[in-house]
């Protein structure tokens, strides 16, 4: 079984369900196991959660009628 100096830089990449089963089932049999790696993979999902709901109140207040052309224009004029 992989250990957590393995296991820890897939965290992210576990949360985001990127994984094909064989990965997936072996980092869920690492955080069955392992309390540390699991609280961290609670604290990319609370992460991921908080980012979204932020994005999601954020971008409803931004104007982006225009937005495209405003900024080729933009990068003509540079």
């Amino acid at each position: 079984m992989p250990d957590c100096s393995e296991i820890r830089p897939l965290l992210s990449a576990f949360g985001d369900g990127e994984f094909e089963p064989p990965e997936l089932l072996s980092v869920a049999r690492h955080l069955a196991e392992c309390t540390d790696c699991e609280r961290e993979a609670a604290d990319f999902s609370s992460l991921g959660t908080q980012l979204r709901d932020t994005l999601e109140s954020t971008v409803g207040s931004i104007p982006l009628a225009g937005f495209t052309e405003a900024v080729q224009a933009r990068i003509s004029h540079l």
